[in-house]
């Protein structure tokens, strides 16, 4: 588990398959460590699927939406999937607004990821 004074990151692994579980902020200072996350699922791990949680995430800056842009470039490169899963309103607004949500896999929640 990685603890930073405004974000928490904890990864649970399953074969090919990783759940980011992120809580707090993810801002300018937060999101290089939660990228570094994700792109290491790929790229060192080999991951067929990451799901990142985000329902405990209370906000997203434009920083945050850079760090999954990264991901889903890696996800795409190495033909794997990245989902996003438990946006809250704001969060969702924002990737709507900047027309990024077509962009994306999005759930409700981790378990409906996990099914598809």
């Amino acid at each position: 588990m990685t603890k930073d004074k405004e974000l928490e990151i904890d990864i649970i692994r399953w074969g090919g398959c990783s759940v980011v579980h992120v809580e707090g902020d993810i801002n300018w200072k937060t999101s290089p460590k939660l990228r570094a996350a994700i792109l290491a699922l790929f790229e060192r791990r080999g991951q067929e699927r990451v799901i990142v949680d985000l329902e405990r995430a209370h906000h997203i800056d434009s920083s945050g939406v850079s760090s999954f842009i990264e991901g889903l470039q890696a996800a795409t490169e190495k033909r794997a999937r990245f989902i996003l899963s438990g946006l809250n309103q704001q969060a969702r607004h924002m990737l709507e607004l900047t027309r990024l949500s077509t962009l994306f896999q999005i759930t409700q929640s981790v378990e409906q990821a996990l099914r598809q």
